[in-house]
C-alpha cells in the first residue's frame, strides 16, 4: 500500500475510528514505561501452610509409604473385581 492509498483509507474512516488510529499512532511515539519489578514475597516454609500436619494425629498413618501402599492396592483391586 502507497503512503496516498493509506492517507486516503485513512480520510475515508469515520471521525471516532480517525481519533482510535490517531490514539494508536501517538502511542507508539511514546516511550515505553518501565515499571518497577514487584518485591520477591519472601518464601514461606512449607510447614507454616495451614493444611502442613493435618493427619499427624492419625494412628493409621504412621508409617506413609506402607499407607499410600495399602491404598492403592486396595483401590486398585476395587476396580479390577
Amino acid at each position: 500500500m502507497t503512503r496516498q492509498q493509506l492517507l486516503e483509507k485513512y480520510e475515508a474512516l469515520p471521525s471516532s475510528a480517525r481519533k482510535e488510529v490517531d490514539k494508536l499512532v501517538n502511542s507508539l511515539f511514546k516511550p515505553a514505561t518501565t515499571r518497577r519489578p514487584k518485591k520477591a514475597k519472601s518464601a514461606k516454609s512449607l510447614t507454616d501452610e495451614p493444611a502442613f500436619g493435618m493427619w499427624k494425629d492419625r494412628k493409621d498413618m504412621e508409617e506413609s509409604a506402607e499407607w499410600v501402599r495399602k491404598f492403592r492396592r486396595e483401590h486398585w483391586n476395587r476396580q479390577r473385581g
